[in-house]
């Protein structure tokens, strides 16, 4: 097991943990560009480090210098129970002084939200690029589900093939709840960010982290393709009864 697959007793200590990491990654950006940039990922998983992201750690981020983008959403509009923007705006975003155009949802309920979130990432002036250009984001969080898939890219999917585009759109998965057509980030996009972590809070899900942590050869779930080039994902874990 790597030193990156940070293993903790209960939720409370995981998010804790994934807050120190924030924290210390957005800081470490503002000192050496001045600004930093996250995506953020969805469903329930999240709702702890949000919390503590609005609240104990609330006075140690230089919000103002923050960039927020998504890792993926459902194509529901924002208000929709099922908009992973609209979540993370109510536990978080309306919580912390973040000035409103430095907040960049996917606008996934509009027929060209893939092309748009494209175009956006591309010409988006305050953000680093890779040699070939890709963008580079400076914290990316994100999850795994039981089907070993994260961001929205599902087992088996010609979306894990994609190697030009940043951004696509993708059919209702047939191995994830709700079944929802959904907008995600590529590969390529998530594999160019300078810092990307992994939550799993559900304990049941240790041995599965565990086993995609480890990147073996034999690729079996999506997740595994997730292997940034500036070094491996970090990885905070529950692993409460494993």
């Amino acid at each position: 097991m790597n030193d990156n697959f940070k293993i903790f007793p209960g939720k409370n200590e995981v998010f804790a943990a994934a807050a120190q990491f924030f924290c210390d990654c957005a800081a470490r950006a503002v000192r050496e560009s001045g600004f930093f940039t996250v995506a953020l990922s969805g469903g329930t998983t999240p709702d702890g480090l949000f919390a503590l992201l609005a609240g104990d750690c609330r006075d140690r981020i230089e919000w103002s210098k923050g960039h927020f983008f998504w890792v993926d959403d459902r194509c529901v509009p924002p208000d929709s129970e099922f908009s992973n923007f609209g979540r993370a705006a109510r536990l978080l975003l309306a919580n912390v002084p973040v000035p409103p155009l430095n907040i960049h949802r996917i606008e996934a309920e509009k027929a060209a939200a893939a092309d748009d979130y494209e175009l956006l990432l591309r010409n988006y002036r305050t953000m680093r690029r890779t040699a070939d250009g890709i963008p580079v984001f400076d914290i990316v969080q994100t999850g795994v589900g039981n089907d070993g898939h994260t961001a929205s890219l599902f087992p088996d999917a010609d979306s894990l093939k994609e190697s030009r585009r940043l951004v696509i759109k993708v059919p209702p998965p047939a191995t994830a709840q709700p079944a929802l057509p959904r907008i995600t980030l590529t590969l390529p996009a998530l594999n160019a960010a300078a810092n990307l972590f992994f939550l799993v809070s559900d304990h049941e899900k240790f041995k599965l982290a565990e086993y995609i942590s480890d990147c073996g050869n034999q690729i079996i779930y999506p997740a595994q393709l997730v292997r940034p080039a500036s070094g491996p994902a970090v990885w905070f874990v529950c692993g409460l009864n494993r």
